[in-house]
């Protein structure tokens, strides 16, 4: 148990200052705080082929995602007979609805042509709406990999389906969604639609 809250208090110091470099901040108007968002150039040397049809050119200005551990943390302690999983897959919904609208409301900057990140689990992330593009092997994949696998281990694997919590080592790729394809997907008048069809 030491052994465990001491390690867990070294990969939040690790996480925390991680985010604090890379300046991720909630999405302008979230009042879950689930999802943070950072801005960079994308630094690959080739265009990138989403599976909506959009082109993602080298340079080309991009909000990466990043989950809220600490957030994640307190959702999974939260009592509910629902898995954690669903759960977060529901707040996700809402999180891209809120960034949906930011876009409109011109709170994201009209340069951001897409959205990124980096996940362990990807199942969810296509029924988001997200393509999903393996990453190339290498230092990068591997190092990723263990450490998406160990924030999940560390912060919340006691509230995740038993197979997915005993995985040590799960492999990461990179999800994708334009910033059209957001806002199609996620604008208020879309999601209330979709609302009113499963009535």
């Amino acid at each position: 148990m030491k052994l465990r809250r001491g390690l867990q208090g070294i990969v939040k110091t690790i996480d925390r200052r991680y985010l604090t470099k890379v300046n991720a901040n909630p999405i302008p108007g979230s009042k879950l705080g689930l999802l943070l968002l950072c801005y960079h150039p994308y630094q690959a040397k080739l265009p990138l082929f989403l599976e909506e049809g959009t082109v993602i050119s080298p340079g080309a200005l991009i909000g990466e995602f990043h989950l809220s551990n600490i957030r994640i943390t307190e959702i999974a302690q939260e009592s509910s007979q629902r898995s954690l999983e669903w759960r977060l897959l529901q707040m996700l919904k809402q999180e891209l609805t809120v960034l949906a609208t930011a876009c409109l409301n011109g709170e994201v900057r009209e340069e951001v042509q897409a959205f990124s990140g980096t996940l362990v689990l990807v199942a969810g992330a296509k029924r988001l709406g997200f393509s999903v593009v393996p990453l190339s092997n290498g230092w990068n994949r591997w190092w990723l990999g263990i450490w998406e696998s160990l924030l999940r281990s560390i912060y919340y694997s006691f509230q995740t389906k038993k197979k997915t919590a005993r995985s040590w080592k799960l492999e990461p790729s990179a999800v994708w969604i334009s910033r059209s394809e957001l806002v199609r997907r996620y604008s208020q008048a879309t999601v209330a639609t979709e609302n009113e069809k499963t009535r």
